[in-house]
């Protein structure tokens, strides 16, 4: 029978929420990397078997490459004969007492009073536990075992100084120093922003866990997180957290280079997900996929408010039936909001939600103002509304919806835009074959209308005031 350590590094969602800027969000996710690091270095080196994660040739390393922290928050390894509660614990301890001197000397506090407090806030969750059964069946019982220890959180017993917070807010310099990266690297988010909004992404794998531990093909889901970091910063936005399944990053909503939007990158992260994960584990009889969640804010937006958003919207597409969904926001300057669902398992809505994005990107750089049109047709979908639900809930209603639409969409205008108009169309139809639901078929239209709107907006001019709306 083997003994099996299991270790987690939290509180991670409720530490995220200290911060304020993204440089202050880097900085929290990369924290709990680092401490990861510096806690698992010491198995790693001494050749320890981990069930969880993967040990990558990277992890291996001890120099850094790159600013995107690559150390997840839980371990599973094979416990050696010395290892046990009290000496991993003792370890841990060592790790806090190093970080809270480089935290010290960033904060200009005492050592003594910055390890209290990481030892009061920060929480590393042990498990050892002596079992039989092949690798999965270790991993997820071990797993089990730590997600209930991580839900008999601790607060501190008194109230102090938020030093993470202060920490996480550092200069560039501080920061540097402290984890040992260039945090030059970390761009903000004017340099990033199309059009003054930015999108923050939060993302998870459907199923990620049991097909870990069940397929014997941890690798490929390495290989994927390599290729996510770069296909993310290829279209302009930067990965900045990145543990396991759990995927943090931000981007412009438009990419001008690459003449692709927000929604096409995260089609790219599915398309090289499929082909680095699902094409090797589906043959196996695993099925995975990735969730998303998505807030579009003007870029001055508190991006610790976006970050919030995007995790809310994660757990709300976590909750839908078969998953592999992204819900999404969008909060203009002005305060309009706009949201939807896109579930991708509906091939043929989600295949023509992206049509329409992509046949009115087409325009992009015209002289005529389809920002305008784009704005007309909106108003006339919801000025159609009662119309359309009728017409959507009929047993004609493709037939019914040409005749609609010929009748009332013929003006001179329209006609010239009739390769939108029947993309919209496409939209419509396409929702109600697969969710049965026409005025949710009207909404979802509306809604990727106005996310376009966004999309095509005119170009703030110099010297104007930059009013997002």
């Amino acid at each position: 029978m083997n003994r099996y350590i299991g270790i987690t590094f939290g509180p991670i969602t409720r530490t995220l929420g200290f911060t304020k800027s993204i440089r202050s969000i880097w900085a929290a996710s990369y924290f709990f990397s680092h401490l990861a690091e510096s806690v698992m270095r010491k198995y790693i080196d001494d050749g320890r078997t981990f069930f969880k994660p993967t040990i990558t040739p990277m992890m291996r390393e001890a120099k850094r490459h790159d600013t995107v922290g690559i150390f997840p928050d839980q371990y599973i390894f094979v416990a050696d004969k010395d290892d046990n509660i009290a000496s991993v614990r003792s370890h841990c301890d060592e790790a806090l007492i190093v970080l809270a001197k480089k935290m010290a000397e960033a904060l200009r506090k005492d050592v003594a009073s910055c390890t209290n407090y990481l030892k009061e806030n920060i929480k590393i969750y042990l498990v050892e536990y002596s079992m039989e059964g092949d690798e999965a069946t270790v991993v997820n019982h071990i797993q089990n075992l730590l997600t209930s220890a991580e839900m008999r959180d601790v607060f501190s017993p008194h109230e102090n100084t938020n030093l993470l917070a202060r920490l996480f807010a550092s200069d560039k310099d501080s920061l540097s120093k402290l984890f040992g990266v260039e945090v030059n690297k970390v761009t903000n988010l004017q340099e990033i922003s199309y059009k003054n909004y930015v999108a923050f992404v939060s993302a998870d794998g459907d199923n990620f866990s049991r097909t870990i531990a069940q397929s014997g093909k941890s690798e490929c889901f390495a290989d994927f997180s390599r290729a996510l970091t770069t296909v993310v910063n290829i279209y302009g936005g930067q990965v900045i957290y990145q543990g396991g399944d759990d995927i943090a990053f931000y981007a412009p909503i438009y990419s001008p280079s690459l003449h692709t939007d927000l929604f096409g990158l995260i089609a790219t992260i599915d398309d090289v997900f499929k082909s680095t994960v699902q094409d090797v584990v589906r043959p196996l009889g695993f099925h995975t996929s990735l969730s998303y969640g998505v807030a579009i804010a003007y870029e001055k937006h508190p991006m610790g408010e976006t970050r919030q958003a995007a995790e809310e919207l994660l757990g709300k597409a976590k909750k839908k039936e078969g998953k592999n969904a992204i819900c999404w926001q969008m909060r203009k300057h002005s305060g309009q909001t706009s949201s939807g669902t896109m579930l991708k398992r509906y091939t043929n809505l989600h295949n023509a939600c992206q049509e329409l994005i992509a046949q009115s990107l087409k325009s992009m750089g015209d002289t005529d103002d389809e920002t305008l049109f784009l704005h007309s047709l909106t108003f006339w979908l919801e000025r159609q509304r009662e119309a359309l639900i009728c017409i959507l809930g009929g047993e004609q209603h493709k037939s019914m919806l040409d005749n609609f639409v010929a009748n009332n969409f013929n003006e001179e205008g329209h006609v010239r835009h009739k390769e939108q108009m029947e993309a919209v169309k496409k939209v419509l139809l396409s929702h109600v074959e697969a969710l049965h639901t026409p005025d949710e078929a009207v909404d979802y239209t509306c809604s990727i209308l106005r996310y376009i709107e966004l999309l095509l907006r005119e170009e703030p001019q110099k010297g104007e005031k930059k009013n997002g709306k």
